[in-house]
């Protein structure tokens, strides 16, 4: 009875420990947060090249919890471009480019006509990736078109929210996450993948 009385009083000061552990990943989220202006600033060539950049950092003995912010951070800007916005040049997705400004709708066109001219290509040995994928868009018409969808919901955007950060943070520590349906949980498990691929092997 006063061992229960203790541990209740404990956990009203200091929280329980569930408590505490959503604290400390919400500090996470906090911090991933802070660094998505700059992200968001770099080009698709400047985001694919902070891979090899983590992977160096790793292997010169920084640790996954001081990489992990910056990690975080590029991952949810290439899942919204990749799998979000350039699903604009989806024809399947039936994207209406006279919703654009007039110098952004003519830099669709030219976009889309090199991505329709490319050849589907493997990506690591796996599915062949679509024309769309493959090419560079500037991050102008990244920016027109999250004006135009301000709000991460496909198929036009595809933002991790900050749950979905949580987590992609808790599997990648090998723990299991569970998270209700429409909670995003497809967007979860790429998150795990990139912090695993960033580390140095």
């Amino acid at each position: 009875m006063v061992v229960q009385a203790v541990g209740k009083g404990f956990a009203k000061v200091f929280g329980s420990r569930n408590e505490r552990v959503i604290k400390n990943y919400n500090k996470r989220v906090a911090a991933i947060n802070a660094l998505e202006d700059a992200t968001r600033r770099l080009t698709d060539a400047e985001l694919r090249a902070k891979t090899a950049e983590f992977r160096k950092r790793s292997a010169d003995g920084e640790g996954r919890d001081a990489l992990l912010p910056e990690i975080m951070a590029v991952a949810r800007e290439a899942m919204d471009r990749a799998v979000g916005i350039r699903s604009v040049f989806n024809d399947e997705h039936k994207f209406d480019p006279s919703q654009l400004p007039s110098d952004m709708g003519s830099l669709y066109e030219k976009l889309k006509a090199e991505a329709d001219a490319k050849e589907p290509e493997p990506v690591m040995g796996g599915a062949p990736a679509p024309g769309h994928l493959q090419i560079d868009v500037p991050n102008a018409f990244y920016d027109a078109v999250r004006a135009l969808y301000p709000e991460s919901r496909p198929p036009f955007r595809a933002r991790p929210f900050d749950v979905q950060l949580i987590g992609g943070m808790v599997l990648g520590e090998g723990r299991i996450a569970e998270m209700r349906t429409g909670e995003g949980k497809t967007i979860v498990a790429p998150l795990a993948c990139y912090v695993a691929c960033c580390e140095s092997l």
